[in-house]
């Protein structure tokens, strides 16, 4: 659902800006959405991306082929098609990128018109009047940000202390938690499901706490369940629900590959893309390898979007690395205030002796665009002083990475600090 929920971002964000017209001196009499149209235009971009992309495979002679497919040997391939008929393909190579599916524990009684999941919450055909959503990750905080900004009663039910656990953050998390909240969703932490009930009029949610949360619709947005049952058949060696893979994507089987979320790691569409890359290049016979799965950026699209890469202060010091911490805030930059994006800041992590900037977070306005600037750095090995001589125009959302950095080696020139 990356482009899907993105595309019902898109329209959500255009609300939070009509809410916001007053304080921009542009007065709006009245603003409505019909969520029938931003369901439309949602369909409308993944169609048009969908086709794109069997345009560019058919011009690129690959042939696709739509079937359920089983491995009858280690090089062959059987494919059955809709209609029953059976076809093998045999080869030197095969790729597997099975991806994953939305986690449904019987417990949930996920019944896809009461109780939903991720899938059937991108495809409701009419907005519900409240809704919980049972985990915090990225699917269920995209999913709050979309509901509630639609005037949807959202409450977050979430087991861990902190919402966004994949972050590792608790800065990032508990600012996160006071911007949602500010929009209306209410957010239950520390707090475990132990029973969900339906009837005709909606859902009854039980927890530990003895509370009783009651919605129109339930999201269950607890996870992804791998879908290995491909590989599995093949004998390919695993790591619990992961197929183990080399650097170069190849499985404990010579010429059998895996990509994607059946790897392991963050699951992240562009962790697969890359994955993709790296075992269609070992196959062709080119240098290239994966990538350390800390140093992949993973984002979040609420409002603010959250973004991270590479270690967060707590991961570093887990591992024992000492280091310096350089922090900006959206409030202290000019374009943030003339957009009225103020809320949020950036959190820079640097190696104590040798300044090597190894990780960021950030969550404001942007940061899923500067977060790629970020990765560049932290993939290379830049150190802060170095970043330091590098312009920023202004004004821009983006020197507020820049002074964070600067502000690691103590040379931020617009963030005043109290000497000791």
């Amino acid at each position: 659902g990356c482009i899907p929920t993105k595309a019902l971002i898109g329209s959500v964000e255009v609300v939070h800006k009509l809410k916001l017209a007053d304080s921009f001196g542009v007065h709006i009499e009245a603003m409505t959405f019909d969520w029938e149209e931003i369901q439309q235009r949602k369909e409308k971009i993944v169609n048009k991306l969908t086709s794109g992309v069997e345009f560019l495979l058919n011009k690129n002679g690959v042939k696709i082929i739509r079937g359920l497919a089983t491995f009858d040997s280690n090089k062959k391939v059987s494919v059955k098609y809709e209609n029953g008929k059976e076809e093998l393909f045999e080869t030197n190579n095969i790729i597997v990128a099975t991806g994953s599916e939305p986690l449904e524990p019987e417990m949930f009684k996920v019944d896809h018109r009461n109780v939903l999941n991720s899938t059937d919450a991108l495809n409701l055909s009419k907005l519900p009047k409240s809704m919980v959503i049972v985990g915090s990750g990225a699917i269920g905080l995209e999913f709050a940000t979309i509901f509630a900004k639609l005037g949807v009663e959202v409450d977050i039910i979430e087991m861990l202390p902190d919402i966004a656990p994949e972050i590792h953050d608790r800065k990032i998390a508990r600012t996160l938690a006071l911007s949602l909240k500010k929009c209306g969703i209410k957010i239950h932490t520390a707090e475990k499901v132990e029973s969900v009930e339906t009837d005709g009029d909606g859902v009854v949610i039980k927890t530990d706490k003895g509370n009783n949360y009651e919605a129109e619709k339930a999201l269950i947005a607890i996870g992804r369940a791998i879908k290995n049952r491909l590989l599995k058949e093949s004998g390919a060696e695993f790591d619990g629900h992961f197929v183990k893979v080399n650097d170069k994507m190849e499985t404990s089987i010579k010429g059998i590959y895996a990509v994607g979320d059946i790897t392991g790691g963050p699951l992240l569409a562009h962790k697969a893309e890359f994955e993709g890359i790296v075992a269609a290049d070992s196959i062709a016979g080119k240098d290239n390898k994966r990538e350390l799965f800390r140093n992949i950026p993973a984002c979040i699209f609420t409002i603010p979007p959250v973004a991270t890469c590479g270690y967060t202060e707590d991961d570093a010091k887990k591992d024992g690395i000492e280091v310096k911490i350089g922090e900006f805030n959206y409030s202290a930059n000019g374009k943030a205030l003339a957009m009225g994006e103020s809320t949020g800041f950036c959190k820079v992590v640097t190696e104590k002796n040798s300044g090597k900037i190894i990780g960021v977070q950030m969550l404001g306005e942007g940061a899923d665009i500067m977060i790629s600037e970020a990765s560049v750095l932290i993939k290379e090995g830049v150190n802060a002083e170095e970043f330091s001589h590098i312009i920023h125009p202004h004004p821009t959302i983006g020197e507020i990475f820049m002074e964070s950095v600067h502000d690691s080696i103590d040379e931020s020139i617009h963030k005043f600090k109290i000497k000791r």
